[in-house]
């Protein structure tokens, strides 16, 4: 009888579930398949909302890339105390490269799978990832901060573990002429939500 192959990215699924739910380990509630669209701006056109939704779900799926997925996953299994966290976050803020960590943070897998996603998309001004705490795992370029499990937007894309898409309103960058609309989503494993991902999109005027 021929033996019957299986899909990659079936493997990829299978692969990404397993690391996910690894025994001994606490995992949020079981997410939705599809995650809620939430609006900052509620008062936004039919139209606007439409094209906004549509870049939004595209932003979503970028969540869903392997190497994204894989660190995620691989930081929850082995995070940082939340002592740590702060500590590292006061000396980012401060523009410190604490020991190496933001060069890696720049440069490991998945900052590479993101800028290549970035590049190939033109209209965002850069991305970055975080664990289910709110510690980055990666970034296109270094962000403001190194902890975003406070921040509004973050905490309203992972949503006690329930995961949902948020799109905030547009902002000036701080410094610059550029306005920035930040989309973030949820970064999933085995029907889970296990980090967020966070995508500044140019926004226009």
């Amino acid at each position: 009888m021929a033996r019957r192959s299986i899909h990659p990215a079936l493997l990829l699924a299978l692969a990404v579930s397993s690391l996910a739910t690894a025994p001994g380990r606490s995992q949020p509630a079981a997410a939705p398949a599809r995650p809620p669209l939430v609006f900052e701006d509620e008062s936004l056109s039919e139209r606007d909302r439409a094209q906004l939704e549509s870049t939004a779900r595209m932003v979503a799926r970028w969540a869903m890339v392997q190497r994204v997925v894989a660190a995620v996953v691989t930081q929850n299994a082995d995070p940082p105390a939340a002592a740590r966290i702060a500590e590292i976050d006061r000396q980012w803020q401060a523009g410190a490269g604490v020991g190496g960590l933001a060069d890696a943070l720049l440069s490991n897998e998945c900052a590479q799978a993101l800028q290549a996603v970035i590049a190939a998309n033109p209209g965002f001004d850069g991305a970055f990832v975080t664990d289910q705490q709110g510690a980055l795992v990666c970034a296109t370029q270094r962000p403001a901060l190194y902890f975003y499990g406070e921040q509004d937007g973050w905490r309203r894309a992972y949503a006690d573990g329930a995961g949902a898409i948020f799109v905030a309103s547009p902002s000036d960058e701080p410094g610059s002429d550029v306005r920035v609309q930040p989309i973030s989503v949820p970064v999933r494993a085995g029907g889970r939500t296990v980090g967020v991902l966070v995508v500044r999109r140019l926004a226009d005027g």
